[in-house]
């Protein structure tokens, strides 16, 4: 589990999940996710995450979405852009950070593929030996 806002640990109670969201409000997980995308640079922050899952402060989705209720129909074309710059910003930096996980495993897997390799080459030695002496 990751706490990107440490300052909520221990009052997990402010914390929702988008289906928690659902359940709370009635505003579907999949119309929160368009609102996300559609109005990206105005998305709450995420306070904590594990794996996939991730949550927010209910009361700061509440006051998104109020002010998506209040302000439809009013967004300029750059606020438009604006969103869509953030959106894909979020989108770089998330795969940013699978890259570098990526990076890790490759370079584990790499380092064990040598170990081994060195391990095979010293048993094929021993091997060599083993059988002229017979």
């Amino acid at each position: 589990m990751e706490w990107l806002r440490p300052e909520f640990k221990d009052r997990e109670d402010l914390l929702e999940t988008r289906a928690e969201f659902e359940k709370r409000t009635g505003v579907t997980k999949q119309s929160l996710s368009s609102h996300f995308t559609r109005y990206a640079d105005l998305v709450p922050d995420v306070v904590k995450k594990f794996g996939k899952q991730k949550w927010f402060l209910a009361s700061e989705l509440d006051d998104f979405i109020a002010w998506i209720s209040a302000n439809t129909g009013t967004r300029s074309e750059a606020d438009i852009k604006r969103a869509e710059i953030a959106r894909l910003t979020k989108a770089i930096e998330e795969a940013e950070e699978r890259e570098n996980r990526h990076k890790a495993h490759l370079e584990k897997a790499q380092a064990d593929k040598t170990r081994h390799m060195r391990q095979r080459k010293h048993a094929e030695s021993d091997l060599s030996f083993l059988e002229q002496g017979s």
